[in-house]
């Protein structure tokens, strides 16, 4: 879905190195999501400074803007969850991503 397991990106390689140690095998895409969630909440629990309500921890998570996962930028707006995507190619039989390049100012 948005895991690309050779990504150059610090977060995604810290995280597949990470996994292979613990694990002994190469993260997939599950591995991934999972990871994002259990991070994205710790962040929440760690802005809340202590022991939120189930609607505190909601409402400290839909605050959360550009949040940098191993699937890529995540954010939450009113209606769900919105990540960055990425774009990929295929080169020598080997799916890379596709340098994001920066809106004209």
């Amino acid at each position: 879905d948005g895991y690309n397991s050779q990504s150059k990106g610090r977060e995604t390689q810290d995280f597949r190195a990470r996994f292979e140690k613990t694990f002994g095998e190469t993260p997939n895409g599950v591995h991934a999501l999972a990871f994002d969630a259990a991070s994205l909440i710790e962040a929440a629990l760690f802005r809340s400074g202590g022991s939120p309500s189930r609607t505190d921890l909601r409402d400290l998570l839909q605050q959360i803007q550009g949040f940098s996962g191993v699937t890529g930028r995540l954010s939450f707006s009113e209606t769900g969850i919105l990540r960055e995507l990425k774009q990929l190619t295929v080169e020598k039989g080997r799916v890379t991503e596709i340098p994001r390049v920066a809106p004209p100012s």
